[in-house]
């Protein structure tokens, strides 16, 4: 499966500036470090998976630059735009977790590996 890794909107409306749609008149840009290039890449996949809800009166856009998450959100009301940022911060936070626990669950699967190879060794 591939992903585009192009910055994209997360709403069924085109991602425009302010200046050509005066009714997202609330901003904010979230820029977060995640570690590495490569964890930031694949959170901002996820996350431009999870569209943004249209009742929620605002769209973002995702992107990453080298070990950071950029979030651009506009929101019609500053309480839409509260909670849109606390929703992506909280996406970024699981993301990462999750890539945590499979890089763990792997090195486990692999020290288990390595473990039984040397038990079946020494019989």
């Amino acid at each position: 499966m591939e992903v585009d890794s192009s910055s994209s909107s997360s709403s069924d409306e085109e991602f425009e500036s302010s200046s050509t749609n005066t009714a997202f008149i609330h901003s904010a840009q979230v820029k977060l470090s995640v570690g590495s290039e490569n964890a930031a890449s694949t959170v901002a996949d996820v996350i431009k998976i999870d569209k943004e809800p249209s009742r929620s009166g605002a769209r973002r856009q995702v992107s990453s630059e080298g070990e950071f998450v950029i979030i651009n959100i506009e929101s019609r009301d500053p309480k839409s735009l509260s909670k849109s940022i606390n929703n992506a911060v909280e996406m970024i936070d699981l993301s990462l977790k999750t890539i945590k626990m499979c890089e763990s669950f792997g090195k486990a699967k692999e020290s288990g590996l390595k473990r039984k190879l040397s038990e079946n060794s020494q019989c």
